[in-house]
């Protein structure tokens, strides 16, 4: 059997929930790949795992999730993700953001706004044909979710990047 075949008959199996779950298991695992093709960062597959499990415990409301890599359950190494997004303060609301820049190609610029009960506010996604640092481009994508966030009634918004570098500065 090869891998579509699997993929396709456990897709068959599960519930709504279970599809869903799967779907944000292979967006992480093609974050992690655009990152070590675009950035150039080497990635072992513990980190990849880590990457999973934290975008689902963010999925399932912070729940810690663990996979076992190598075995079943008790005869592998265990890799826990993150502890998961944590909810904004009430009366707040939390812009992650995100890039994705392809030199010669463009940039890539999205983000999502939730409050502290975890609902999506609104989603933004922009293509930009651009050729900017990666750190420019966090800059804007952060300046994009903000308009959006002034534009949408919010006054009191949380900023969360992986460009650690951007967030100090704005600090």
């Amino acid at each position: 059997m090869g891998i579509r075949d699997w993929i396709e008959g456990r897709w068959r199996e599960m519930d709504g929930h279970g599809r869903e779950l799967m779907m944000v298991g292979c967006w992480a695992v093609w974050e992690v790949r655009n990152k070590v093709i675009f950035e150039g960062n080497g990635v072992v597959g513990r980190e990849i795992i880590s990457r999973v499990c934290s975008v689902m415990e963010e999925i399932e409301g912070g729940r810690e999730l663990e996979l076992t890599v190598g075995g079943r359950k008790g005869h592998g190494e265990v890799v826990k993700g993150s502890g998961g997004w944590q909810v904004p303060e009430p009366g707040l609301v939390k812009l992650n953001v995100d890039v994705g820049v392809k030199e010669g190609v463009g940039v890539g610029v999205g983000g999502v706004c939730r409050d502290e009960t975890r609902k999506v506010l609104w989603g933004m996604s922009v293509f930009r044909k651009e050729n900017w640092d990666p750190r420019i481009a966090e800059v804007v994508a952060i300046l994009d979710g903000l308009e959006e966030a002034a534009a949408a009634g919010h006054d009191a918004v949380v900023v969360e990047s992986d460009c650690l570098e951007v967030i100090e500065a704005l600090q």
